[in-house]
């Protein structure tokens, strides 16, 4: 039987991180916009990781790893039917100090990103809501950004997934007490195809899972 886990097995070193946060929350445009803003700092000692090398896993202690970043979000009452919101994040990450030791081999991966830490992240919402009748028509547009994403810590192309948008929709009617509500929706509407997840395999292949495909529907809710 193989050996799925080495000779020495997945036995790793404890891991620590020290955490810098500094942030402001502000309220402006006499209180129709919230803005808020945070800049982080992560330092990590003996980071642990666990990849799949060929039919075996292997852990390993990354010495020195660092993320800096900032993110922001914000909400604005754009008029008293539009609500917008959204938000942005920055990211670089680092592994300062990395060598990795394969049943013998050192891999120096000292200077990578590390895995699922992509550098770019956004988000926007515009939600509108009208009175109609006895209740309120409903309106909601969402777009969101994912940098291209390493899932390895050598940082190859088979387990790194390429930048995507994606587009969301929601439209429908709901009554004034919320007692119930009707909507059309749709996910994914432009039927991008991206991983969620990417990995080695054990034969020199990779395997992943992909995002949900374009999909839609309609919901109705009674409250009772």
């Amino acid at each position: 039987m193989a050996d799925l886990v080495g000779l020495d097995g997945l036995v790793l070193d404890p891991e620590t991180v020290t955490n810098y946060e500094m942030g402001i929350k502000s309220t402006l445009v006499d209180g129709r916009l919230r803005l808020n803003a945070a800049l982080f700092s992560m330092d990590y000692e003996d980071l642990q990781t666990i990849d799949l090398n060929g039919v075996q896993f292997v852990g390993a202690n990354a010495a020195e790893a660092t993320l800096r970043g900032v993110e922001v979000d914000f909400q604005f009452a754009a008029t008293q039917s539009l609500m917008l919101s959204g938000g942005v994040g920055y990211t670089d990450s680092e592994y300062d100090k990395f060598l990795q030791n394969v049943n013998g081999t050192i891999n120096d991966h000292s200077g990578n990103s590390l895995r699922n830490a992509p550098e770019l992240t956004a988000n926007l919402v515009a939600e509108y809501r009208r009175p109609v009748g006895d209740g309120e028509i409903v309106l909601v547009g969402e777009w969101s950004y994912k940098d291209e994403t390493f899932y390895g810590v050598d940082n190859s192309d088979p387990v790194t997934a390429p930048s995507y948008s994606l587009y969301n929709l929601r439209a429908g009617y709901s009554s004034a007490d919320e007692r119930w509500s009707v909507f059309l929706w749709g996910k994914n509407l432009g039927d991008k195809e991206y991983f969620s997840f990417l990995r080695d395999g054990p034969f020199s292949e990779w395997t992943g899972l992909y995002g949900e495909p374009r999909t839609y529907g309609v919901d109705f809710t009674l409250n009772f």
